[in-house]
């Protein structure tokens, strides 16, 4: 182990001994992360580690390979959840799979115990990072209707590690000889991909109404917007002209949410380091009075983009929506299409015409 170590370039880590042909586990890093090694057990190895100023969790984990004794995976899950509430992602081996459709071949799984891991991963706030690639993680080897192949193999993740890795990446890779594929995580703070993107398309934002300009912007866009013209493209063109009046007033007037908390709080330290001259407080209650405004404004924003509906506006829970918004961008972003020679294109020029061609 030490040696293989070694040969792919990291000098420090530990490992924990398989049970007969089933388990192990080995958690190497190279000089560049401080690692803190917290106890580890035949499931899980369980590390935080500092790397650029950020601090979080890894857990690598393998489930319980017997059925029977499945339980005591997810009663480790809960018990790592409770040491502490860093940004976490535990990822693995489960020997479980979430859902029916995660296998191919063999009798159906248990529905009690994909629903036991379903439920120790909502209770521990662990999300699957989802992947690309091939869909199963494991087969058996075996030839044609005794073939089983399952996704065993996945990482997980809290809102809390997305936050600080938000374009948080994982690849399915092909192994020749293991009866598992490999699990690659990228770990990326922005999206690796940066083409040039197309023109952005129309969205509403309901924060723009709560601008005292609002109601008179509107009003200008639709007369200046306004023919004669009753027919459906006449309807048409000028949904457009309204659309692009909106978002050039949104630009130049409205701006960025979060441009402008970011600037009024640098405001606000300078303010309150001002706060002992005479008069300044009253500049202290103006900015935060502005702040609180613009909270509520990115409040509605992000709930406008979580699509959670049954929370009312005057709920105060930014955070919820913001890590409802993360999640729901995650899943609708298209990272790769397939091409008609079966190969995987992963260029957004590319791929836009791959899309339109398609409806053609």
């Amino acid at each position: 182990m030490d040696r293989l170590k070694w040969s792919l370039g990291f000098k420090h880590g530990v490992a924990v001994d398989c049970v007969g042909r089933s388990g192990g586990l080995a958690m190497w890093w190279r000089d560049e992360v401080q690692v803190t090694v917290k106890p580890w057990s035949q499931y899980f190895i369980d590390t935080q580690m500092m790397w650029q100023g950020k601090s979080y969790r890894v857990t690598g984990f393998y489930g319980e390979p017997k059925m029977d004794n499945r339980k005591k995976s997810w009663d480790a899950i809960r018990y790592l959840h409770a040491q502490d509430d860093l940004p976490w992602i535990c990822l693995g081996d489960f020997n479980e799979a979430l859902f029916h459709t995660n296998q191919k071949g063999g009798n159906p799984r248990n529905f009690t115990q994909m629903e036991d891991f379903r439920d120790c991963l909502a209770e521990c706030g662990l999300a699957d990072l989802g992947f690309s690639g091939y869909p199963y993680t494991w087969d058996n080897k075996r030839d044609d209707a005794e073939n089983i192949q399952v996704r065993l193999d996945r990482a997980t993740c809290t809102d809390e590690f997305l936050n600080l890795f938000p374009a948080t990446e994982v690849e399915h890779v092909m192994t020749e000889k293991s009866d598992h594929q490999a699990i690659i995580v990228h770990a990326l703070e922005t999206a690796p991909c940066q083409n040039a993107r197309g023109l952005r398309p129309f969205q509403y934002e309901e924060a723009w109404t709560r601008h005292d300009q609002y109601e008179g912007m509107v009003e200008a866009a639709s007369l200046a917007a306004s023919s004669g013209d009753q027919s459906l493209m006449g309807v048409w063109k000028k949904l457009g002209e309204l659309s692009g009046s909106m978002q050039k007033w949104a630009r130049e007037v409205f701006g960025s949410i979060r441009r402008k908390i970011s600037k009024l709080k640098s405001q606000l330290a300078e303010a309150k380091a001002r706060d002992g001259v005479p008069g300044h407080s009253l500049e202290v209650r103006d900015i935060e009075t502005q702040l609180r405004e613009l909270y509520e404004q990115e409040e509605i924003m992000y709930r406008q983009r979580s699509r959670v509906d049954w929370l009312k506006a005057r709920d105060s829970n930014t955070k919820f929506f913001q890590n409802r918004a993360t999640h729901r961008k995650r899943k609708n972003t298209v990272k790769a299409l397939r091409r008609e020679d079966g190969s995987r294109c992963t260029i957004n020029d590319e791929m836009r015409e791959l899309a339109a061609s398609f409806y053609e």
